[in-house]
């Protein structure tokens, strides 16, 4: 799979389930007591002071420390879109390039043109396919 493939399938990925999910802002919210009587510290809600997207129950549920809950709050579908509005124009930019050089380099695979792809100006950046390889479930 090309570079480019690459980061257009986690940004649908990453589009679906942002779509899927309830919309953003979230707002993590401590249990009153600080801990339920499950262990839960907080859980997650659509606005300050509820939780209807993470909550404790009988069945369990709660975010255990709300430190995970404000960080899972600030990475709302909002932030998913727009993490993968930013893969697919990398992944735009990264093909722009390659047409570029097929102009500029008449030959392919001239060294100069593979060089340029690779790790010059027209290289897909590294902390884009990190985060497309962490959504797709390998290292980055």
């Amino acid at each position: 799979m090309s570079a480019a493939a690459e980061l257009r399938a986690a940004a649908q990925k990453l589009r679906a389930l942002a779509e899927a999910a309830a919309p953003g802002p979230w707002h993590a919210t401590e249990y009153e007591a600080g801990v339920d009587v499950l262990g839960f510290e907080a859980g997650i809600g659509t606005s300050p002071g509820e939780r209807d997207i993470v909550d404790s129950g009988y069945e369990g549920g709660g975010v255990e420390r709300l430190t995970d809950a404000d960080f899972i709050a600030a990475m709302h579908p909002g932030v998913a879109l727009a993490l993968a509005a930013w893969l697919e124009s990398e992944a735009a930019r990264h093909e722009a390039c390659a047409t570029a050089a097929k102009e500029i380099w008449v030959i392919a695979d001239h060294p100069d043109a593979v060089a340029w792809l690779a790790s010059g100006p027209g290289a897909v950046k590294p902390e884009a396919l990190a985060v497309a390889r962490a959504i797709g479930g390998q290292q980055p």
